[in-house]
């Protein structure tokens, strides 16, 4: 239980009285604008956060999925390897790591993603490494030819004495 000051005559009572001791005026059940306005305001960011209507939210691109909402197929790409080794970049110790470049063609139609597959393979061919990855991340490759990057797409294998590079899957990346 605490004090509260009447609005009235400014004396003081319990919150939980009915009326004031000092003056008599009943207390007030009815909220004040200032109380209604604060639950207004909460309610609104609160509603405004639950429906995601936040500004300060990125427009993070969503994938559209190959083949029902993309006009691309793996066949409208191709890769061709330009280069590639693997590299000992520190001075004080071995510290090898894959640098290199691929062109990826892109005959469709419209700007879109390529995922690429990369293998790694001994000198008798056998495949000894591989990764699926995406060279430009989320960024649609226009149409036309692309230089991309191989760098640190494999991890170093002293065995690996070629690669191999093919496009399995493409997306269109669109922002929201």
């Amino acid at each position: 239980m605490s004090l509260i000051k009447c609005r009235e005559c400014s004396g003081l009572m319990s919150n939980s009285a009915k009326a004031c001791p000092t003056c008599g005026k009943p207390v007030s059940t009815h909220y004040s604008l200032t109380k209604i306005a604060a639950v207004a305001i909460v309610g609104f960011i609160c509603y405004h956060f639950a429906t995601g209507q936040n500004s300060h939210t990125p427009n993070y691109p969503t994938l559209q999925s190959t083949p029902k909402n993309s006009p691309c197929t793996v066949s409208d790409f191709s890769v061709e390897i330009n280069n590639f080794t693997f590299a000992n970049k520190c001075s004080q110790s071995d510290c090898y790591y894959m640098e290199g470049s691929a062109t990826l063609t892109n005959a469709c139609a419209v700007p879109s993603g390529a995922q690429l597959k990369i293998v790694g393979l001994n000198a008798n061919n056998k495949p000894i490494a591989s990764r699926n990855f995406w060279p430009e991340s989320i960024r649609n490759i226009p149409v036309g030819k692309t230089v991309v990057s191989l760098d640190q797409a494999l991890d170093h294998n002293s065995e690996i004495t070629q690669i191999t590079l093919e496009v399995i899957d493409t997306r269109v990346w669109k922002s929201k």
